[in-house]
């Protein structure tokens, strides 16, 4: 990527939520102090522009979406990411609108060792702490889990946060390392 964690925005925290789902964004301007250090905004608050996303102290995602591209990107540019550690706050609401994610044939149904859970149907706790150890969000080193809007406000003042971007950054690269040297090898 060309684009790196640049933060000029030292008082901005950014909340990349979709336009119709602004309830994170609400609850940070609702419950944070007057005298609180942040303000909050939302990407319909900027240019919309990538660089300028990149050049907020951090973002605070809420997935709504497992296949929230926004996660990996900023991970990528180094960007620091705080995320609910609650597992009820990645239930994917939209994967239980697609009825052929929960389809299972008969003979999948009975293989001894099947899963007890569709990887594709994440749409209960349960199917989430079964899987939550194969997710990007809980796996990549270097994010900060919050507990809830009092925790996330506690924790933005004194996050490390160069810290995190190196530790994010040194993930990626050594990511992008076993990736260039597995399909060196397989394309050989």
């Amino acid at each position: 990527l060309k684009e790196t964690w640049y933060p000029k925005r030292w008082t901005e925290i950014l909340v990349p939520e979709p336009r119709e789902a602004c309830v994170l964004n609400c609850l940070l301007r609702t419950f944070a102090p007057p005298d609180y250090p942040f303000t909050f905004l939302q990407k319909a608050d900027t240019d919309r522009r990538f660089s300028t996303f990149l050049s907020f102290r951090a973002a605070v995602i809420y997935p709504h979406d497992y296949a929230l591209m926004l996660f990996y990107e900023f991970y990528a540019c180094g960007m620091p990411i705080f995320l609910p550690a609650h597992l009820s706050k990645y239930l994917f609401p939209y994967s239980a609108t697609v009825p052929l994610l929960d389809y299972v044939p008969d003979w999948v149904r009975k293989l001894p060792n099947r899963p007890p859970y569709s990887p594709l149907s994440l749409i209960s706790v349960d199917s989430l702490r079964y899987y939550a150890h194969y997710m990007d969000f809980f796996r990549y080193p270097g994010v900060e889990y919050f507990e809830g809007i009092p925790n996330l406000l506690a924790r933005l003042p004194v996050a490390d946060l160069p810290k995190m971007s190196a530790t994010m950054r040194s993930f990626r690269l050594h990511q992008l390392d076993k990736a260039h040297n597995h399909w060196d090898c397989a394309l050989r």
